[in-house]
């Protein structure tokens, strides 16, 4: 059995190839090994600090708990090694394999994992807080719990990567692929998900609370009870496609989804009250008991949505199109509607009593028992007819007054 002198001795020789060596606890600071060749070494709670392992093959390797502190792994080989509950502490392993590596309950704390390998690696439980992953491969990564707040995973690729119940509070995700990743229940408060791929991604009770979400995709993910308070959701892209993205019970307050596209989504029972919505695609979307009270729609398209069940108390829908939309029964009494568009709509038994209408559509709106009473409907355009509705007090086109 090789002793550390031995091997950096044989090492310094030009000695280059020492499999399964047998080194298991043994203190080895400072070692220089660059490029050797070490597959299923043991170097189990071995002290192996500061020590240059560049481009070493340690495929398969022993090196469970050991001290690994500021090591230099840049562009080694550790596909399949052990590295559970080793202390990685600032070790450079950019550009590593690390192809289904265990490091379960590993330290990488503020570790340099830039372009690595880390398909279908176990990561459970692992300490990674300002770690550098940006470009890194993660694709089916197992990182349930993982600590990973303030890490850069920008360009990260995620896809299919568990990472339930993690904290990724302040992480960079720019433009990472999440497509079909599982973030149940992970706390991404503050996180910037900037341009990132999250399609068919699990996001269940996650909290996104201040997150930067802006020019996301979002297609058919699942957001069911997510929280998402004062979220930057700008231009995202949540189209549910031929399916349905899920945010139903969503926590989505004060949150800015200006000019998102949120056609076919589910927001039963969401929170949006305080939202900014505007310009925001909300066609085809499912309303039903959702909060919008102090939203603001202006220039929001809701053509054909039903809103019967809907809470609009104070929002704002300046020149939203609620062409074709089911809003039987609705209170807009006493409300700003100017230039809204309600073609077709479906305003039978409606309150707009003092409501102002001023260069509205209601062509072809079905108003039968809606209560128009002392209405502003001067410069509105509609049908010949208001048989049916309530206009006593309204002033109508052409400067007239009902009586």
């Amino acid at each position: 059995m090789l002793t550390s002198l031995e091997l950096q001795e044989a090492y310094n020789a030009g000695k280059r190839s020492f499999p399964r060596v047998q080194l298991a606890g043994q203190l080895l600071e400072g070692m220089v090994l660059s490029e050797a060749y070490l597959a299923h070494a043991n170097f189990q709670g071995a002290y192996l600090c500061y020590s240059q392992l560049l481009g070493a093959n340690l495929v398969q390797a022993n090196l469970r708990h050991a001290e690994l502190v500021r090591v230099n792994f840049k562009q080694a080989n550790l596909s399949e090694a052990d590295l559970r509950g080793a202390n990685l502490l600032e070790a450079n392993l950019a550009r590593a394999s690390l192809f289904q590596a265990q490091l379960d309950g590993a330290n990488l704390t503020e570790a340099n994992l830039a372009d690595s390998n880390l398909r279908q690696a176990s990561l459970n439980g692992a300490t990674l807080p300002g770690c550098n992953l940006r470009g890194a491969d993660l694709q089916g990564a197992y990182l349930a719990r993982v600590q990973l707040a303030g890490a850069d995973l920008g360009e990260a690729n995620l896809a299919a990567a568990v990472l339930a119940r993690g904290e990724l509070s302040g992480v960079s995700l720019t433009r990472a692929n999440l497509r079909g990743a599982d973030l149940t229940g992970t706390n991404l408060t503050r996180a910037d998900l900037y341009r990132a791929d999250l399609t068919g991604a699990n996001l269940i009770r996650a909290d996104l609370t201040g997150a930067e979400l802006g020019r996301v995709c979002l297609r058919q993910a699942c957001l069911s009870a997510a929280i998402l308070n004062r979220a930057m959701l700008q231009g995202a892209n949540l189209h549910g496609g031929d399916g349905w993205t899920d945010l139903s019970s969503a926590v989505l307050t004060d949150s800015n989804l200006a000019d998102a596209d949120l056609r076919r989504v589910n927001l039963t029972r969401a929170n949006l009250s305080g939202a900014i919505l505007t310009g925001a695609d909300l066609r085809g979307a499912q309303l039903w008991g959702a909060n919008l009270t102090n939203a603001n729609l202006t220039g929001a398209n809701l053509a054909g949505t039903d809103l019967r069940m809907t809470v609009l108390t104070d929002a704002i829908l300046h020149r939203a199109d609620l062409s074709g939309c089911n809003l039987q029964g609705v209170d807009f009494s006493r409300r700003e509607l100017t230039r809204v568009n309600l073609h077709r709509a479906d305003l039978r038994g409606a309150n707009l009593s003092r409501a102002i209408l001023s260069q509205a559509d209601l062509i072809d709106a079905l108003l039968e028992g809606t209560d128009f009473s002392e209405a502003d409907l001067r410069e509105a355009r509609l049908s010949d007819t208001l048989d049916g509705a309530n206009v006593k007090g309204a002033r109508l086109p052409n400067l007239r007054s009902a009586p």
